[in-house]
């Protein structure tokens, strides 16, 4: 599969080695939507499954950054992101039109559990920034990261993990 050879934009600005692939991350939200207590009204399965659809498109337009973050220029805007994106996932999932529906409702974050995952989407990628803290050993370039993290992340439960883990930082 190709997400496995598909590394995350936004890491590969930084002096690290073997970055995290779509693959790795994908894999990290659907584990937290397994693991983590969900708020009464989100349903596990649903969750997961919708964790593992929403970015397989990146298989064939790779991981597009669009939200300007520290150096990085965005090379599309939002709108041509997306439609990049459908355009794959209609493709991806022609035979499978629930994993359609559960990407576009992801896409369109209008649903409580697209907008739960959104949060398990950005509280994955701190995980992944402070690992790459601690392999560094500073926080400062990372930084961005969090503070794009925290934008996103609403629910109680999630917030007391994202305040766990961003104070685990080096401060």
């Amino acid at each position: 599969m190709e997400l496995k050879h598909t590394q995350r934009t936004g890491w590969t600005r930084y002096p690290l080695t073997d970055v995290e692939s779509v693959a790795d991350h994908s894999f990290g939200i659907a584990a937290l939507a397994l693991t983590l207590d969900l708020p009464p009204h989100i349903k596990r399965d649903r969750l997961i499954q919708m964790a593992l659809a929403h970015d397989m498109a990146e298989s064939i337009v790779g991981d597009i950054v669009v939200e300007r973050t520290g150096d990085l220029q965005t090379q599309m805007s939002v709108d041509e992101k997306a439609k990049k994106e459908t355009k794959a996932a209609e493709q991806l999932f022609q035979n499978q039109p629930d994993l359609l529906l559960l990407f576009e409702e992801y896409e369109a974050q209008i649903t409580p559990d697209a907008k739960f995952l959104k949060e398990l989407d950005k509280l994955e990628m701190v995980f992944q920034a402070l690992d790459y803290e601690k392999k560094i050993g500073q926080s400062d370039p990372f930084t961005e990261f969090w503070e794009n993290a925290k934008k996103y992340i609403k629910t109680p439960q999630v917030k007391k993990i994202y305040d766990e883990l961003h104070a685990m930082r080096f401060t």
